[in-house]
């Protein structure tokens, strides 16, 4: 058997998250289904990092495996003509075979994308970016970012409804930009919770409010009860894992 790496990008609105579910549609079930129907053989292809429903990505990791030796160039015309637009192989190559170890340990990038305008919202960012109509203190926000960095118990950042051994995780940078009325929040960390980056994102926006302090992340952390906000999932990315 041969292992093949995709760097695959999709949007999540159509697709009840990226892992396969036996009664819903998901990325990787379209994935599988669309590479089998090109080789003749079945084939069920995998996400290194699973996103939400409705959740995007712009180069998510895959795989499959096969009996077959595919040229490079064939397939990639072949899987993008037959794949639902909403999904597109940008890469594909004969996968390098690593120790679990190593994938487990390899970083997620995340953006959270927002329009921050009080009267206007893009129809094209339509289901693509979030509408915050309150002008949001970028200098604020990024005040909250020393209390965000390193290896912390992110319980109070998770959702319930996921399995999970521990709620330590490590966030190794977090950065939030202004592009005109954009503004971006990337979120970089070795693993994360159940809807943790939403989490954080709607904290973010709160203190970009003026309604808490940057400092309300540290006591939140230390087991401070706080109202939930979770975002929605329309305006996360995955950028890179």
């Amino acid at each position: 058997m041969t292992r093949y790496l995709l760097i695959i990008s999709y949007l999540g609105n159509n697709y009840c998250g990226s892992q396969r579910q036996k009664e819903f549609p998901s990325v990787e079930k379209e994935l599988s289904r669309c590479i089998s129907t090109i080789l003749g053989e079945s084939v069920k292809a995998k996400l290194y990092s699973r996103t939400d429903s409705g959740v995007h990505a712009l180069r998510a990791r895959a795989f499959f495996e096969c009996n077959q030796i595919i040229n490079q160039d064939t397939f990639l015309k072949s899987i993008n003509s037959v794949l639902p637009d909403d999904i597109r192989v940008v890469l594909f190559s004969r996968e390098k075979c690593e120790p679990e170890t190593v994938l487990k340990k390899r970083k997620k990038t995340y953006l959270y994308l927002i329009y921050n305008h009080k009267h206007y919202f893009p129809p094209y960012l339509k289901h693509r970016a979030l509408w915050v109509k309150e002008f949001l203190d970028i200098t604020l926000m990024n005040q909250a970012i020393s209390h965000l960095i390193g290896t912390k118990n992110w319980e109070s950042f998770s959702a319930a409804g996921s399995p999970r051994h521990n709620s330590i995780r490590n966030v190794v940078n977090v950065r939030i930009l202004r592009k005109g009325f954009l503004v971006l929040i990337f979120i970089k960390g070795e693993g994360f919770l159940y809807k943790m980056v939403r989490l954080i994102t709607g904290i973010l926006l709160e203190i970009g409010k003026g309604n808490i302090p940057p400092t309300y992340v540290r006591e939140i952390l230390a087991g401070k009860t706080y109202r939930r906000k979770v975002v929605p999932p329309y305006g996360l990315y995955l950028l890179s894992n």
